[in-house]
């Protein structure tokens, strides 16, 4: 560990040209190939802080061979030089998807690394510019644009929301339209966080699909990244049963099911009991089924209780075909 940090400090110590000269140098060295890997990481990283649009062109100019493990370094880099100097960034990605530098070699033709540049790129156009984001979109195959949305793990800000949804709208299926506009909900992970996703439904104009996707993640996200220590009250699971009444009334049985199953798993002090006993209460004051179903089915998923402890719960279930069918799961 020691002599790794000394290494590391070594390589910071080194300027861009130095750099440039040690990758070359690597595989003259008599090194396994964990440790020649993790060399070229920490000399691609150390070039990435100093120099990014270099480390970009030393990766595609070497790429041939290059270990997947190194396409992390030179995304981060491209992000970086997309800060620090986006236009120049930006025609050199235009450059290089012209001149087929970034075209995959696999029979489906993708390319993780140019996926990652192309995103990066879009992403950090949505704001400031728009109809370059659009044109961005157009260079990208319209099967692959979802995935890459999807992979890219990009937080869209508060003031870009509407352009983000616009440009969905504008470049997908209608098919894959809610799935990428609810990605943007995968990282809230507290309850004040219920007013973040009713002010991002309202500033996407979300449909009535829009919001059912949405409150799947939000609730997932909300309940699965709520700090350990958080104590959940029935007053926590009242105020969001409610607050999904109000986005979705069809779905908010369904996700407080799922909300009440998800906290069991997350390792809080709470027993499976008290759950089912929340969810029971809910089914008897009027909720439907769906509350009992979804706390059930994933709580059963998450190996969170024994079968025999959700028969019991099931059995409650009033549409007498689901009850049926749902104990059959359970034996």
């Amino acid at each position: 560990m020691r002599d790794t940090k000394r290494l590391e400090q070594l390589i910071l110590e080194m300027d861009a040209p130095g750099i440039i000269a040690a990758l070359g140098e690597i595989d003259a060295l008599e090194l396994p190939d964990s440790s020649r890997r993790e060399l070229q990481r920490m000399l691609l990283d150390a070039l990435a802080r100093k120099d990014p649009g270099l480390a970009c062109q030393h990766f595609i100019e070497n790429a041939h061979g290059q270990p997947a493990t190194l396409t992390w370094p030179i995304k981060h880099a491209f992000e970086a030089w997309l800060k620090r100097d986006p236009a120049t960034a930006n025609e050199w990605l235009d450059r290089q998807l012209a001149a087929g530098t970034l075209d995959g070699k696999s029979l489906d033709g993708r390319n993780p690394i140019r996926l990652q540049m192309q995103a990066a790129s879009l992403y950090s156009l949505i704001g400031s510019d728009p109809a370059a984001a659009r044109r961005r979109m157009s260079d990208i195959p319209l099967d692959q644009r979802r995935d890459m949305l999807l992979a890219s793990h990009y937080s869209v800000v508060e003031k870009d929301h509407e352009a983000f949804a616009d440009l969905v709208r504008g470049s997908l299926p209608r098919e894959d339209q809610s799935k990428v506009l609810s990605s943007q909900l995968s990282l809230y992970g507290n309850q004040d966080d219920l007013k973040r996703v009713s002010s991002y439904l309202s500033r996407i104009d979300a449909t009535k699909e829009d919001r059912v996707a949405c409150l799947e993640v939000a609730t997932l996200s909300l309940f699965t990244l709520m700090p350990r220590e958080r104590e959940l009250t029935r007053e926590d699971f009242d105020q969001f049963h409610q607050w999904a009444g109000s986005i979705d009334p069809e779905s908010a049985d369904k996700v407080t099911g799922t909300a009440l199953a998800v906290t069991l798993s997350s390792g809080k002090n709470v027993s499976f009991d008290e759950l089912a006993g929340i969810a029971s209460d809910y089914h008897g004051a009027g909720a439907g089924d769906d509350i009992l179903v979804a706390f059930i089915e994933q709580s059963v998923a998450n190996e969170s209780v024994s079968k025999a402890k959700a028969r019991d719960v099931a059995i409650r279930i009033r549409d007498l075909e689901r009850r049926e069918e749902l104990l059959e799961q359970l034996k």
